[in-house]
């Protein structure tokens, strides 16, 4: 019931005590067409009370002083009257209407209070104090009396801690709607900023080892060049045909990701272009690059039914670290290292381990680890990417050589179907 009364616009309850005031209005009016001039003051005063209670919730503070002034001149009406009694009016009830809308609207305390001791005092006068005998009104004086005025402040002390509770209730509402605005807020700049992160890290990812591989073949084709023209031409046909490769697949993997991250589903050029069959067989590109590459991988077919069920997410994790790994090999150690790669399941524990070992080139001596000795964004990118999975991953070097060992869970979360979440952190 309280709820469906709070849930009736504060329009509908101005009209309404309006509308009651009309009503009493007209039957007073019908009163006072053959009554005394106290008859025609209450028409009066019933009209003047239309306006003063439609404004009481929009204007609390104009209101209760026209609903003060007004009952005032009223009960002065009813008490010259007398021994005449004109009756107990209903407009005695916006006594309390004003203690409710001044200190539940007005937000000057001082304000509301004011109109509270002022409506304390009225109960002196008020027609309640009174009452009928054989010889007329008479106004109570005694230990009775005293019982009518602490009832009627009870009552309006009771009304306005209802307001105040009321108002409390209200503000606490407001601070919850703010608390929840600004962590909304919060969560919008924290995703804005995955996502720039995200970005930032994906670009680096695809291009890094693409266009370090370009350089490189780029920087052969120069070499070619240079010792003459003696069959240079299919040599730099070669590797200008390399470059090209090179630079569609890469093209072709951030055109796969760009229509990915527009739709709600990922493409199938990119579970192609990223899948774990996809990511082995670019390795091919780094040994025509000239590094010695290695590896100790499962058979092609259970490479692809490890494909098939492997959450794309991790997929994309395996590719990102081998590109990544493989790229400060060849910008840091240089394109003739020696690389070894491992790939591994354990049906046990569900993870699939990644071993990636490389050796600078014999008598090139390094003296630092030769990732770690770049902008690290590459290491960082992985590291963050890993742990997002719920994985590990670790770095160990010597002179000369270099280790990434990281372990991805494949079940630990439940596998993604948007490229949204995959590229999340």
């Amino acid at each position: 019931m309280i709820g469906l009364l709070r849930s009736i616009p504060a329009r509908i309850d101005d009209v309404g005590f309006s509308a009651l005031a009309t009503v009493l209005t007209v039957i007073y009016g019908a009163i006072a067409l053959e009554g005394s001039h106290h008859e025609i003051v209450q028409v009066i005063l019933s009209a003047l009370f239309i306006p003063a209670l439609l404004f009481w919730r929009r204007a609390p503070i104009s209101s209760a002083t026209a609903l003060l002034l007004l009952i005032s001149l009223w009960t002065w009406n009813w008490i010259t009257a007398l021994p005449i009694n004109l009756g107990f009016s209903p407009f005695i009830l916006v006594v309390p209407i004003v203690v409710y809308s001044t200190t539940r609207w007005v937000k000057q305390r001082i304000i509301s209070t004011l109109f509270y001791v002022t409506t304390l005092i009225y109960c002196f006068v008020s027609p309640i104090m009174w009452y009928q005998t054989e010889t007329g009104m008479i106004y109570h004086n005694n230990q009775q009396g005293l019982s009518w005025l602490l009832i009627q402040w009870l009552g309006l002390t009771v009304l306005r801690q209802i307001a105040i509770n009321r108002r409390h209730e209200e503000a606490r509402g407001e601070e919850r709607r703010r608390s929840q605005e600004h962590a909304a807020m919060e969560e919008q700049a924290a995703i804005r900023e995955r996502e720039r992160v995200q970005i930032a890290r994906e670009i680096h990812d695809v291009l890094a080892h693409s266009l370090t591989l370009i350089n490189i073949q780029a920087s052969a084709g120069i070499m070619v060049s240079r010792h003459g023209p003696t069959g240079t031409d299919a040599e730099i046909e070669e590797i200008l045909q390399r470059i090209q490769e090179t630079s569609s697949s890469s093209l072709s993997e951030v055109r796969a990701i760009v229509k990915a991250l527009r739709s709600d589903l990922p493409t199938e050029s990119a579970h192609k272009i990223m899948s774990l069959v996809s990511t082995v067989e670019n390795l091919e590109q780094y040994q025509q690059a000239g590094m010695a590459i290695t590896t100790s991988l499962s058979s092609p077919t259970v490479l692809e039914d490890l494909s098939a069920s492997t959450p794309f997410i991790v997929q994309l994790a395996i590719s990102r670290i081998l590109n990544e790994s493989l790229t400060n090999v060849a910008r840091h150690q240089g394109v003739d290292s020696k690389v070894n790669i491992s790939i591994s399941v354990d049906d046990m524990t569900k993870k699939i381990n990644i071993d990636i070992e490389s050796w600078a080139p014999h008598g090139v001596n390094i003296a630092h680890t030769p990732p770690l000795m770049g902008t690290k964004s590459g290491l960082t990118g992985m590291k963050e990417r890993v742990e997002s999975l719920m994985g590990t991953i670790t770095y160990s070097s010597q002179s000369g050589y270099f280790r990434v060992q990281a372990t991805v869970p494949t079940r630990s979360f439940p596998q993604e179907h948007s490229l949204h979440d995959v590229l999340a952190p």
